[in-house]
């Protein structure tokens, strides 16, 4: 494995460094890929692609690190130098000619290109390994096909960026990053068909690694395009973070606000004594509405209105009993506020934990227990 490493970083240096160079661009977008999976944002599709496609050129421009191409003969490893031009070309050509919703909707072509290519490349490395050659036939089929895929690549690349133009044409400010895009765009291009017929015409020249090296440094353009996209989104969601803390502060801030003046009425105006109370009085009265009144109660203090006012009540039942113990159940029911004995009944189980009549009964025995020690 040393010795393959120590021949591919002298096999084509412009390759290696190409190399070093999306590897470290994948581990910067895989990084993203994965702040963004935690912080659960939506997914970035240019993000999720290019990171896709930059692993497939570092597995490419890896294994064409361990193969020494002067050992071999044929026409094989110039054609594996055309489409490891193909495909670093292609991201950066896609990227920049489509945007936006036009992205999103070629994801799967995108995907499947970047498949297709690294197949191609693969499966070439393979046949020179295995010093495989081809027929003068097969070998013109290849020819053709990447004169085919590269006019094809051409011809959506210019209909799609001349769409953004037109778009944009009738903008007064044009973002500058738009110039370098085209300047970007047409030096791809105009290198890619450069260095392929060339290739198709007079073999694999001294301008090849020189070219890798450039489209290559394209690629970083996009990289640092996507990021800032990315960068943006992150701090949009932050931003949105802090003002959702800030609306839940200030709302927790009304909540408790109300819940003291609703406690301080309860206590100070007793408006439990009117057997016919309603949530509606209430919020009324504390300039509210009923249904945000209803909210801070359950939330805060885990009951409903009813239950609410009731255990106000059984606290002024709890009150007039100690005052005067020989009240009746039916005269304790009234004077706190119950409408009905099933309702008091029922409260007393809740918040006491017996009926009225034991309950009275037990207190009535403790309270005279505790006069009788206080006499003697």
């Amino acid at each position: 494995m040393k010795n393959y490493l120590i021949v591919g970083i002298f096999n084509s240096a412009n390759e290696f460094i190409s190399l070093i160079i999306f590897l470290t661009l994948s581990t910067s977008l895989i990084h993203q890929q994965i702040i963004q999976k935690y912080s659960r944002q939506e997914e970035n599709p240019a993000l999720k692609c290019m990171t896709f496609a930059f692993i497939c050129n570092v597995i490419v421009l890896l294994l064409r690190q361990m193969i020494h191409f002067e050992k071999y003969s044929g026409d094989i490893p110039t054609l594996m130098a055309l489409f490891i031009v193909l495909q670093i070309l292609f991201p950066a050509i896609y990227y920049i000619s489509n945007k936006d919703e036009s992205f999103i909707k070629g994801i799967k072509f995108f995907i499947g290109t970047i498949i297709t290519m690294t197949v191609i490349n693969l499966s070439g490395l393979l046949l020179i390994k295995l010093g495989i050659s081809l027929t003068y036939l097969a070998i013109t089929i290849v020819k053709s096909s990447v004169i085919l895929i590269l006019l094809g690549f051409t011809a959506a690349a210019i209909i799609s960026f001349r769409t953004q133009i037109i778009e944009k044409a009738d903008r007064i400010y044009i973002n500058k990053n738009h110039h370098y895009e085209s300047a970007l765009f047409v030096t791809s291009l105009a290198l890619s068909f450069f260095i392929i017929f060339q290739f198709l015409f007079n073999g694999v020249g001294h301008h090849y690694g020189p070219v890798v090296l450039t489209l290559t440094f394209i690629n970083m353009f996009v990289f640092f395009r996507v990021s800032n996209c990315q960068k943006r989104r992150n701090i949009e969601l932050s931003d949105e973070l802090r003002k959702d803390s800030k609306l839940l502060k200030l709302e927790d801030s009304k909540a408790n606000e109300l819940k003291e003046r609703l406690v301080r009425y309860f206590e100070k105006e007793k408006p439990y004594l009117n057997k016919d109370l309603s949530i509606n009085e209430v919020s009324l009265y504390l300039y509210t509405n009923k249904t945000y009144l209803s909210k801070i109660i359950n939330d805060n203090m885990g009951l409903n209105f009813n239950q609410f006012t009731n255990s106000f009540r059984i606290e002024e039942v709890q009150r007039i009993f100690i005052a005067n113990r020989n009240l009746s159940i039916k005269e304790l029911c009234n004077k706190s506020g119950f409408g009905c004995m099933a309702s008091f009944t029922i409260a007393f189980r809740i918040f006491l934990g017996s009926s009225p009549a034991d309950w009275c009964k037990a207190n009535r025995n403790q309270l005279d227990s505790n006069e009788e020690t206080k006499r003697y």
